[in-house]
C-alpha cells in the first residue's frame, strides 16, 4: 500500500495553469483524438495518475484518455466504456519490464486495471466497486 504522504491531493479549484492539471499532466493528453474538443477528463484520476508518476520516476505517456462517443466506436471501444465519461487512461509500455513495473503501481493506486501489450488500462469506474484486473 502507498504511503498517505506520496498520495496526490487536489481540490476542485486546484489549477496549475489553463492546460495544466498536475505538476506532470496537461489536459490537452487526455483530450479525445479526433480533434472533437472533448477533454472532460475526472480529477481524482489525474491525481491517481500524478501518484503512479511520481513513484514511477519518469514521464507517462497517455495514448487514449477521453473519448467522444463517435471515437470511441471508430477504435472499438464498448459503448459504456468509462473513456466515454472521463473516468479511463490507457498508459504506453515499451516493454515486458516496464509493463511490469507500471502495472504494479498501477494495482495500488486503481481500483481497475486492465493490462495489454502496448499499454495499461486503468479507470475509477463509480459504479464498479470490486477490484478487478484483466488482459486484452
Amino acid at each position: 500500500m502507498l504511503s498517505e504522504s506520496v498520495k496526490v491531493k487536489m481540490s476542485d479549484t486546484e489549477v496549475m495553469e489553463d492546460d495544466q492539471i498536475t505538476q506532470h499532466f496537461s489536459r490537452s493528453e487526455f483530450a479525445c483524438k479526433c480533434s472533437c474538443g472533448a477533454d472532460h477528463i475526472s480529477r481524482d484520476l489525474v491525481a491517481k495518475l500524478e501518484t503512479v508518476r511520481l513513484l514511477y520516476g519518469q514521464a507517462l505517456k497517455v495514448t487514449s484518455g477521453v473519448r467522444c462517443s463517435t471515437h470511441n466506436d471508430g477504435v472499438g471501444g464498448k459503448p459504456n466504456s468509462e473513456h466515454v465519461k472521463g473516468l479511463a487512461a490507457d498508459l504506453l509500455v515499451r516493454n515486458s519490464s516496464e509493463r511490469f513495473r507500471l502495472m504494479g503501481l498501477c494495482i495500488n493506486e486503481f481500483p481497475r486495471v486492465g493490462v495489454a501489450r502496448e499499454f495499461i488500462h486503468v479507470d475509477i469506474a463509480s459504479d464498479k466497486s470490486r477490484h478487478v484486473l484483466w488482459t486484452y
